[in-house]
């Protein structure tokens, strides 16, 4: 059989589905050198189709060999790795590239892409940076792009601010700049430039439903015939409009009317919202939240503790506890004390048992003594990667109460600051703000109020483990009376008095929580209580948490 024959058969049983016959005869052409080119694509194709990722990175990286300024190679054989998550080796990718067409914009450009899913931000920088200097088209959207790079993990929010800036040069109409620089202003708690970029967003972009509800969020609303109300009201008639969007409309109506002391009318909009979110997200499940609860009792014990050895002496503070009891005020709180500095909520734990850890927390017990001091080490260094100087940052990540047992493996000298308020005020802050998908139980008071009732449930088992370890951090008398909490939370984590603490709200770190305008005011009390304007409608909430 000659070659173009036995080729039209590879082709004909590839487009069948019968990928071996189709690799083999594909093959054989590649040995008897036919058409090099078409035939490893094919190849790579077929292994592709048949699930050998490795096989097909394998033709593909000959490709890339051979043909150096065909992107489209590099490109396919980048993608195989994102598929399996393996960041860095899509970026690699393009960085080989880019060796031999070091003028490629679009190179520089998804390198830059992949380096920073890889963590690697300070190249990710450097290479959005070569993008533009090599002319890439639509710049805008790199500035972008190198903003959140330095606002989320670079900590630079003048560098954020500065591209952000820049990219408004390029192109003033571009929404997603304006958007993110709005943002920026927000942390920083100017809320007049921010609500003016909101408004100019909608300026541009009627349709721009984030940016109206962002709106709402950013200003106080005291007159229900206020135009921002009936803009949004008009904004729910759009048959058109996507549940994301419908959505936020309705939380931003439960907040306008809130503002207005329109109770029951708010309370219909933050229902609303919540339905479509619970119907467009998984459900939460009771059952799994006990099992996890159950795990953690049942896995760390004194026994478990005893026999473990300490894996460093260093002492991280956490601040933990539900969503929406109060932490970013404590965060602020402490980061005004000259030892301390505002940490942000770290990923870091959440990511060790979800990936290093499998199935958790069991698999901890066939982890080397070593493996734990690594993780140990990779935390500090974390750290003191984002915080060079000399003041400890706190971790405010919420949801680490979950990881307290982890934590106290890595870290025998960790203490905690659970943060807690009134349960009904807690659980309807939370149902009254539009959270991630992975917290289910958010969209539904029942819901809100069994995730609540495992939390404490897990704390109380860790205060029985760590009674020294674990200060409640009550937000209710905080805001009533501030400084004897403050000085009692001050000596929990062995530091001297400084009366600056109690004038958190004049700190001039950025904050990023959805209690932003709150944390800028001095302490307040208008939270506590909150539930008794909607004791109407929350009456099995009430129940659940009688006094």
């Amino acid at each position: 059989m000659n070659l173009d024959a036995l080729w039209a058969q590879a082709q004909s049983a590839h487009q069948s589905g019968n990928l071996a016959l189709a690799y083999s005869l594909y093959q054989d052409l590649l040995k008897q050198g036919y058409q090099r080119e078409a035939v490893l694509s094919r190849l790579a194709h077929v292994c592709i189709q048949a699930q050998d990722l490795d096989a097909a990175a394998n033709y593909l990286e000959q490709l890339c060999t051979l043909y150096p300024s065909k992107l489209a190679y590099y490109e396919a054989r980048a993608n195989l790795y994102v598929k399996q998550q393996r960041w860095m080796q899509a970026a690699v990718c393009y960085l080989e590239f880019l060796r031999s067409n070091p003028s490629q914009a679009d190179g520089y450009y998804n390198a830059a892409y992949y380096l920073k899913q890889a963590g690697e931000y300070a190249r990710a920088i450097e290479n959005y940076q070569q993008a533009l200097e090599h002319g890439i088209s639509q710049p805008e959207e790199v500035l972008t792009n190198m903003a959140v790079i330095y606002s989320e993990h670079l900590r630079q929010e003048d560098q954020a601010k500065s591209c952000l800036e820049r990219a408004l040069n390029q192109l003033p109409s571009y929404t997603p700049a304006m958007f993110n620089l709005a943002t920026l202003y927000e942390e920083e708690g100017d809320k007049a430039h921010a609500a003016k970029l909101y408004e100019k967003i909608v300026e541009f972009d009627p349709s721009n439903h984030r940016a109206l509800a962002r709106l709402a969020e950013a200003q106080r609303i005291l007159d229900p015939s206020a135009p921002i109300i009936s803009k949004l009201q008009t904004a729910l008639v759009d048959s058109s409009m996507d549940d994301f969007s419908r959505t936020n409309i309705h939380y931003a109506l439960g907040k306008a009317l809130d503002d207005c002391g329109e109770f029951d009318d708010a309370f219909k909009h933050y229902a609303a919202a919540n339905d479509l979110d619970r119907s467009n997200n998984p459900l939460y499940s009771k059952e799994r939240q006990e099992q996890i609860v159950d795990d953690n009792i049942n896995f760390f014990t004194e026994d478990w503790f005893n026999r473990h050895a300490p894996t460093s002496d260093a002492s991280p503070i956490f601040i933990c506890g539900m969503f929406r009891s109060g932490s970013t005020l404590a965060e602020q709180v402490l980061a005004s004390h000259s030892s301390l500095t505002a940490g942000g909520e770290r990923d870091f734990f959440y990511k060790l048992a979800r990936s290093n850890i499998d199935p958790y927390p069991v698999a901890l017990e066939k982890i080397e003594f070593s493996a734990l001091q690594e993780m140990a080490n990779d935390y500090l260094a974390d750290l003191a990667k984002a915080f060079p100087g000399d003041a400890r940052p706190t971790d405010k990540r919420p949801d680490n109460f979950l990881h307290i047992g982890l934590i106290k493996t890595l870290f025998p000298r960790a203490k905690f600051i659970q943060t807690n308020r009134n349960p009904r005020d807690n659980c309807l802050s939370i149902y009254f703000l539009r959270t991630a998908a992975s917290m289910s139980y958010a969209a539904n008071l029942t819901d809100i109020a069994h995730y609540y009732k495992q939390y404490l449930r897990l704390m109380a088992h860790w205060r029985k483990l760590f009674p020294e370890n674990v200060y409640a951090l009550d937000y209710d008398r905080l805001v009533v009376d501030p400084e004897p909490i403050v000085r009692d939370l001050l000596a929990f984590l062995d530091l001297p008095w400084e009366p600056q603490c109690l004038d958190f709200h004049r700190l001039k770190n950025r904050v990023k929580t959805a209690s932003i305008w709150q944390v800028r005011q001095p302490l307040y009390q208008s939270s506590s209580g909150r539930w008794k304007n909607y004791q109407n409608n929350i009456a099995d909430l009430i129940a659940e948490f009688a006094e």
